[in-house]
């Protein structure tokens, strides 16, 4: 396995295991955030949606490379820019050591030389994207939204 790329497979282990019984800070900074014409809610479920299509992206980017289904070297590319893009929307949304990981990881993948480097690197980024995503989804409160919020 290319150095850089064990590297980070074992930075972002360490990064899930330390957000995984603690909140990460980035999120509770998050959930106190106010964009122009929007309040903290709004900055929630935006980031909630960019994590969990980020994370769908991710996974399926990971199995059409390894299925074949995507040429292993057009995969990687397209799956970088998939990366890039969302490294610069967690940003959008204040979660500057997530977008670094994220980052780290589109950058990695030109070391990568088989589809298993690629896989087990993705899997940790994508238990810590679920990681993220958990700690969003636990304050939503899709109940009382459920109960009060109706389009008809």
């Amino acid at each position: 396995m290319a150095q850089q790329i064990a590297d980070l497979k074992e930075k972002i282990a360490a990064k899930r295991q330390e957000i995984w019984n603690q909140e990460p800070e980035e999120m509770r900074v998050l959930k106190q955030t106010k964009f122009p014409k929007s309040n903290s809610f709004a900055s929630v479920m935006y980031s909630f949606a960019e994590i969990y299509h980020l994370t769908k992206n991710i996974y399926l980017y990971r199995e059409a490379i390894a299925d074949g289904r995507v040429p292993f070297e057009a995969g990687l590319k397209m799956l970088s820019l998939q990366l890039e893009v969302g490294a610069q929307r967690y940003q959008t949304w204040k979660l500057p050591e997530s977008s670094g990981l994220v980052s780290e990881t589109a950058q990695a993948l030109e070391q990568a030389q088989n589809i298993q480097e690629v896989k087990d690197l993705l899997d940790e980024l994508l238990i810590y994207n679920n990681t993220l995503f958990v700690w969003l989804d636990s304050d939503i409160p899709w109940f009382k939204l459920g109960k009060e919020v109706s389009f008809i």
